[in-house]
């Protein structure tokens, strides 16, 4: 089976509470039982430890994506989850992810969880032929979201940041 599993904490590059904790163990475990999986996580300011060698996805990079009214740059890097041949692949995107904290209380604090679902969305498009994803796993803490409408900026309002899957 190929799963992709998209989350907003992977143990041990990022992690608040048993999010993190579940979000390695689950993909470690599927990965060992044989199954395709990838993993998708946020490139936070914490993942870039010393000691940590990331690889960039040389065909992914600085690649624009277009939501509401503001366009962002991302980039894929790479590198195994310990104690597992599974890889993780980070998203890079300075203006949404480059914050000392995983969560934040920023106006744009949706916006960092709606590009996850915007990237993998185009991803599983552009993989369709080679991956085409049985099982679409997402583990993210959308706090922002489940608020009041007037709590998302306007220009925001009516973003569906599930279409792209």
């Amino acid at each position: 089976m190929r799963i992709c599993f998209v989350s907003s904490e992977l143990a041990p590059f990022a992690k608040a509470g048993g999010l993190g904790d579940v979000s390695a163990a689950l993909p470690r475990y599927l990965h060992g039982a044989g199954h395709d999986v990838r993993v998708f996580v946020p490139f936070y300011a914490r993942v870039a430890a010393p000691g940590r060698e990331m690889v960039a996805v040389d065909f992914i990079q600085n690649v624009p994506v277009r939501m509401g009214p503001h366009t962002y740059h991302f980039s894929l890097f790479t590198t195994q989850l310990p104690n597992s041949t599974l890889w993780v692949y980070f998203v890079q995107c300075e203006p949404l992810y480059a914050r000392p904290e995983l969560y934040t209380s920023d106006v744009d604090e949706h916006m960092r969880f709606c590009l996850l679902t915007q990237i993998i969305g185009r991803h599983k498009r552009s993989c369709s032929r080679k991956l085409n994803y049985n099982v679409i796993e997402r583990h993210l803490v959308i706090e922002r979201l489940a608020r009041p409408e007037s709590a998302i900026p306007a220009d925001h309002a009516g973003l569906d940041c599930t279409a792209a899957l």
